[in-house]
């Protein structure tokens, strides 16, 4: 017989604070302060920060959210736009 006590649960905890954390659709929406439609028509497209689907969910990385968002404040480089 196996015991069952706290250690095991301890043990799963263990990695749990090191995890991303992740949002839904509606939380990023919210975080973003844009309509649930428009982060669905990013995903269709390939645009916005990259998903994860688990089962029929939709998640994103928090930490790959920031990610994105960093990528959009940079400065365009010299000469991007001119023709």
């Amino acid at each position: 017989m196996t015991d069952r006590g706290s250690s095991g649960a301890a043990r799963c905890n263990e990695g749990a604070s090191s995890l991303p954390r992740l949002l839904t659709s509606q939380q990023l929406a919210s975080y973003l302060q844009i309509p649930l439609r428009t982060i669905e028509d990013w995903r269709l497209r390939q645009y916005g920060p990259a998903h994860i689907q688990i089962g029929k969910r939709v998640m994103y990385r928090e930490d790959v959210v920031a990610a994105w968002i960093d990528e959009l404040s940079k400065p365009a480089p010299e000469g991007a736009g001119d023709s």
